[in-house]
């Protein structure tokens, strides 16, 4: 019960970080901060590549929405190796994100729905625990928030892919 008034309380918050407005963001420091951040322990091998070296976004919405794309890479990943792609290019209007992971996939009935406030596949993380159906649908909110777009393409067994874009102006 705890979880899920956290995540509500997150959900109708995330409004919030968005009045924060733009900074100059480092995207050396910030994918070294989201590795700090999202394994302590070191068992994640990232693959990351980037044509941005400076980005001016939200960088408290941008981490929350990271941060949440890579603990759900982590978390739903049963094999011995985990594995997350970060890939970063710029267009004229926008910045785009890909995170791809070797995870456990998410069935394709839950596809067009994950996004959704309270949806939840049902499957338990690598902790025995399942999800509360919040936090993809608060990535959704804030990435729409910053004039973005998200989707997401998965292959049971094979992993996900998550990408999303936000906008410069």
């Amino acid at each position: 019960l705890r979880d899920y008034i956290d995540g509500i309380l997150k959900f109708y918050k995330s409004d919030d970080i968005i009045k924060d407005g733009k900074t100059e963001i480092q995207i050396n420091h910030l994918l070294e901060e989201l590795k700090r951040i999202t394994d302590s322990e070191h068992k994640v091998r990232f693959n990351i590549s980037s044509d941005v070296q400076l980005i001016s976004a939200n960088e408290t919405a941008l981490m929350q929405i990271l941060i949440n794309l890579i603990t759900n890479a982590i978390k739903y990943n049963s094999k011995p190796e985990i594995i997350i792609d970060i890939v970063i290019t710029e267009e004229e209007s926008f910045y785009n994100f890909v995170v791809k992971d070797n995870g456990d996939g998410i069935p394709k009935n839950f596809l067009d729905k994950i996004f959704d406030l309270f949806t939840v596949v049902g499957v338990e993380d690598r902790d025995g625990n399942v999800g509360t159906g919040i936090g993809l649908a608060t990535v959704k909110k804030i990435v729409r928030n910053l004039g973005g777009a998200i989707s997401v393409t998965s292959t049971e067994g094979v992993g996900s892919t998550f990408t999303f874009s936000i906008s410069k102006i």
